[in-house]
């Protein structure tokens, strides 16, 4: 997954299924972060924290490091609880990464999870 001009949007749900949108428009990224909450979770205890928003920069290198960690993932197959889905629409068209469990999928969630937190 490629990292294409302005306007891109990124929805990313992690392992746990919270679910964070990037959107691109211009120099900046607004990222929005929706957490699971105990009442959404299967076991009803589960809470993914608060809901979060951010900007930033649309050349932050971080930025850089999610696409090539998204680049290196499978585009099908299943998706089993604990895992990552990444889905990217630009220009019309829609591109799906799946993230296996695994140290992408921790670097991924770690990764989110920082830009969230401004």
């Amino acid at each position: 997954m490629i990292a294409p001009a302005p306007p891109w949007q990124l929805d990313y749900a992690d392992g746990c299924g919270n679910h964070y949108r990037l959107e691109a428009a211009g120099a900046t990224v607004a990222l929005r972060y929706a957490p699971v909450t105990p009442a959404m979770s299967s076991t009803g205890r589960y809470d993914g924290g608060p809901p979060r928003a951010a900007t930033v920069a649309v050349d932050d290198p971080r930025l850089a490091t999610l696409w090539r960690l998204l680049a290196a993932q499978p585009s099908s197959g299943p998706r089993a609880k604990g895992t990552g889905a990444a889905t990217l629409t630009a220009a019309g068209a829609a591109t799906h990464r799946h993230v296996p469990a695994g140290p992408d999928l921790a670097a991924l969630d770690a990764l989110l999870a920082a830009l969230a937190a401004g």
